[in-house]
Parts: C-alpha cells; structure tokens; sequence
C-alpha cells in the first residue's frame, strides 16, 4: 500500500482526470524516492501518500544515533537534529528545488529524572528512555514533504533527505 489518497465527494471530468495525473506524478516519484533510498542502507522507505492535498512519507533512519553520540548527551553535550526534507522538480540542466521543510529537534540529558529531553518547536519537551529516544529522533510515521499543488505535469520529481547533526557545548 504505498498510495492511498481520502475520497472526495466532487466527481467532475476535470477533477477525475487532475486526480489520475497526480497518482501519476506520485507514481513516478515513488520509484525515483524508492530507487535514492535503496542506494543509501541507512534509511528505510517504507510509504509515501496523499492526504489533505499534502504528501507524506514514512521513513526511518538507521544509526543515527550511537553509542558515541548516547555518552556525549549523558555527559552534558546538547545535540540539534535538523532533518531537511526536499521536493525537487527534475529538469534536464538544473533541477528545481520546489519546496524544503525542516524539523528540528532539540536533544540533551536531564540528571535528575535520568532521561533523555526532546524539544521541538510545536510540542512541549518530552522525558524519553533511551529507545524512546532512539525511535523518536529516527522513525517518522508521517513525515510531511510538500503540498501536492507544487507537482507539475511532465518533468519528473523526486525526494532529498538531508539530516544534520550539531553537537553543542556544553555552555550552550
């Protein structure tokens, strides 16, 4: 099931036909994301659909966070995970960068409670067990790409992840 897309009540010719082209569009950015993922292990491409005229994809990111990485933040070192998700439009001399979405984590270590802090923007912060932290910072359900308007009929399109770690010092 890798496009699902919720029923819409207008059944016009013009709608049906916008429709049948974006489930095209999707298609063949399915394959060109599916094909980018297979080429880097480091990440799973599990889904990619529409709902609410947004594309969404669901991704997870492996070994990301290791052992290093775990001691630094127990010792007092702040890490800024910003995860750059990308639609690209593909053209024959220079592909378009059609919209860019960042989601920022906030990761440290609270000595009192023994737990690890999430803070994102939209969320209060969050106290995490170590694999809770490990699938929160690394397994998204519903990773949101980009409105479906941006899709044009034609060219291709594709999917860039860029993820971004900062280690912060402990004066930070």
């Amino acid at each position: 099931r890798i496009l699902k897309q919720r029923p819409t009540n207008q059944h016009s010719s013009d709608n049906l036909l916008s429709r049948f082209q974006l489930q095209m569009a999707l298609a063949i950015l399915i394959m060109a994301f599916s094909q980018s993922w297979a080429q880097d292990r480091a990440m799973t491409f599990y889904a990619l659909w529409v709902e609410n005229d947004e594309i969404n994809a669901h991704v997870q990111v492996h070994d990301l966070l290791e052992d290093e990485m775990i001691n630094g933040l127990k010792k007092g070192m702040t890490t800024i995970l910003e995860y750059q998700v990308q639609l690209w439009e593909d053209r024959p001399f220079s592909d378009r960068l059609l919209s860019e979405r960042r989601h920022r984590m906030k990761l440290s270590w609270d000595p009192w409670s023994k737990r690890f802090v999430v803070e994102t923007r939209d969320k209060r912060p969050l106290l995490l067990s170590q694999a809770a932290l490990i699938n929160r910072c690394t397994r998204f359900k519903e990773l949101r790409v980009a409105p479906t308007r941006l899709l044009r009929q034609g060219p291709g399109h594709y999917i860039a992840l860029r993820i971004m770690v900062r280690p912060m010092s402990v004066e930070n």
